[in-house]
């Protein structure tokens, strides 16, 4: 059985470790963090909106073509069979 030493086994947890680190390695550390958690979502919410307002829409013509496309592919089934007209 290993058993663990120095700071954790002292306090129980690890919250004295960064009491070991120089203080600008530690500030270092909280700016990622902040960068991360504050400033990721941010970005993250930036980037989906201008993807989102960078889509492409469809022109008047086209979307009477996708109409008429629609209507094409759902008025027969294949085969040429009508459907029942008391089936939904």
């Amino acid at each position: 059985m290993t058993t663990i030493s120095g700071t954790f086994a002292a306090t129980g947890s690890f919250a004295d470790i960064g009491d070991k680190f120089p203080d600008k390695e530690k500030a270092m550390a909280d700016n990622f963090w902040f960068i991360v958690v504050a400033i990721g979502p941010i970005l993250l919410g930036a980037a989906i909106a201008y993807a989102l307002l960078q889509r492409r829409r469809l022109t008047d013509r086209e979307k009477e073509q996708q109409d008429e496309a629609i209507e094409r592919l759902y008025d027969k089934p294949p085969g040429g069979r009508e459907p029942h007209p008391h089936s939904r």
